[in-house]
């Protein structure tokens, strides 16, 4: 009896090592096979194997997905998000797929994870999000798509933000249209509209307008679009601003007004708008 029980107990755990090996070099196989970019192999792999974890990880904690997103293999990466892949999960540097993604600058495959819903707020070891890599190595495109995930710079600013600066219309609309917030502000209190003022962009400052930014929003220097535009001597902008009824009375932490700044710089043209729309001297 003591003996069936030793052979029965070995048998198990024979069973349990062979089936581990197994399992074992199952995995292993996905993952070269997402390195090598070998899609028949990932789908039998799939298919054959149920219960495969398509989420486990090696040593360095790379999953199959991070291993293809790294190999740039498009294909993979897709068939394994179906499949169920963790498209937020970390390696031991805190890398995700859309860091690695980023990190190589591949534009598809960054916008596909970002389709999948990779978090764009994730920092990895470093302190490094996906926006600051782009930021640093001027990956334009994939700073784009980024933001228009909800990402922001390192200065808090948006992607509305980023058109307004640059004029550019069609990303701006687009953005009013999705629903971002057009009052949102950046570290030190600017909103887009008051980016807009800055940069001259008269027909960024009438979609904003249009599309309900405050026009009296303060910045931390308790600036409005007004007091930026009036500096800046844009003077479209100054009467697009006062047409949407911007605030003449305002001070800035300075203690100045529009109308003084428009006084002490000689912009006559503006001083006589500001007083028809109720400045005071």
């Amino acid at each position: 009896m003591k003996f069936r029980f030793v052979q029965y107990f070995l048998t198990a755990v024979t069973t349990l090592l062979v089936t581990g090996c197994a399992l074992n070099n199952e995995l292993l196989r996905l993952k070269h096979a997402a390195v090598n970019g070998d899609i028949i192999v990932v789908r039998q792999l799939l298919a054959e194997h149920g219960d495969i974890n398509v989420n486990a990880k090696d040593k360095n904690g790379n999953t199959a997905l991070m291993h293809a997103t790294s190999s740039g293999e498009i294909k993979i990466v897709k068939i394994l998000l179906s499949a169920g892949s963790d498209v937020n999960a970390k390696n031991k540097r805190r890398n995700t797929a859309l860091i690695i993604a980023t990190l190589q600058g591949n534009v598809n495959m960054v916008d596909t994870l970002l389709n999948a819903g990779a978090d764009v707020s994730v920092k990895n070891k470093g302190g490094y999000t996906s926006i600051k890599i782009a930021a640093e190595n001027n990956q334009k495109e994939i700073i784009r798509l980024l933001m228009a995930a909800g990402a922001v710079d390192k200065s808090g600013r948006t992607a509305l933000m980023f058109a307004a600066l640059s004029g550019d219309y069609t990303t701006a609309n687009n953005l009013l249209v999705d629903g971002v917030d057009v009052n949102a502000k950046d570290k030190i209190g600017n909103t887009a509209l008051i980016h807009a003022a800055s940069s001259g962009k008269i027909k960024i400052v009438k979609l904003l307008i249009r599309s309900g930014a405050d026009v009296n929003a303060k910045n931390k220097r308790r600036s409005t679009a007004l007091i930026i535009a009036v500096r800046s001597g844009h003077v479209a902008i100054v009467e697009a601003l006062l047409s949407a009824e911007a605030d003449v009375s305002v001070k800035n932490r300075s203690g100045n007004t529009a109308l003084k700044i428009a006084g002490v710089n000689g912009q006559k043209k503006i001083a006589r708008m500001l007083l028809q729309a109720g400045a005071v001297k």
